[in-house]
């Protein structure tokens, strides 16, 4: 079965160090939390670390291709490729398989459900009621 799954990549304390003094908007672009989406599928060989990888790489990949040319993502990096290992630096991440999307529910009866006062919420509601 495949699965959308979200990863919510989040700067690391060593990160927050590392551009202190720095470009604000350049700081901001490295240690802003980041949400990606993917696909996933359980009938794969690949494994949900292998998914979380190539979340990672995404990330740096994206991050490389629009600031590779800046001084402060020249400092970040040093001589070092993107990795693995580079990201685990610098960044953590959160997997989170979507459990389903708000736009699929299931019809309602008006008589297990109140209404709530709000019109737009309450023009949805009543769109999905029985």
């Amino acid at each position: 079965m495949r699965s959308e799954v979200i990863y919510f990549i989040e700067p690391k304390p060593k990160l927050l160090r590392a551009v202190e003094g720095i470009d604000a908007t350049m700081s901001d672009i490295f240690t802003e939390e980041v949400v990606l989406k993917g696909n996933e599928s359980d009938r794969s060989s690949w494994t949900k670390d292998d998914y979380v990888q190539r979340a990672k790489l995404s990330f740096l990949i994206d991050l490389h291709s629009e600031y590779s040319g800046a001084e402060e993502f020249k400092s970040l990096l040093g001589t070092d490729k993107l990795s693995i290992s580079f990201f685990d630096k610098y960044w953590s991440v959160r997997r989170r398989e979507i459990s389903m999307n708000v736009e699929e529910i299931d019809d309602v009866s008006s008589n297990d459900i109140s209404l709530t006062g709000n019109k737009n919420i309450d023009d949805w509601l009543q769109a999905k009621m029985k």
